[in-house]
């Protein structure tokens, strides 16, 4: 599928940066799903098994995911990432920070 900026100019850009599209959101409602099914499983074989240890919940949840502190909301993207594309703001992009690969978010880039 080709996109197009709203200049009407086809748009090329570094993988990192995809715009948001429906199959966006269907592989994000699919992940959730996923998640949810696996935490149900484990719930269950913990109640099976009658593991409840509080010291193992409070481990488990040191280990969560975070979000990237360089991709937070106000801050340059990393120079690494290279430059957004000029004809990709304004538009709905997928974003790259991997903590928000199963969350429903609004992400926006804007030029300086």
């Amino acid at each position: 599928m080709e996109y197009r900026g709203l200049d009407g100019r086809p748009i090329t850009h570094p993988p990192m940066f995809r715009l948001f599209t429906r199959e966006s959101m269907t592989k994000i409602r699919k992940r959730i799903q996923e998640e949810k099914q696996a935490k149900d499983l484990l719930k269950q074989q913990e109640e099976e098994l009658g593991k409840e240890d509080d010291k193992n919940k409070l481990l488990f949840d040191e280990d969560k995911p975070r979000p990237n502190p360089l991709l937070m909301q106000g801050m340059v993207l990393p120079s690494k990432m290279g430059e957004f594309p000029p004809e990709m703001c304004g538009m709905p992009i997928e974003d790259f920070d991997e903590y928000y690969h199963n969350k429903y978010v609004h992400l926006m880039c804007r030029s300086s």
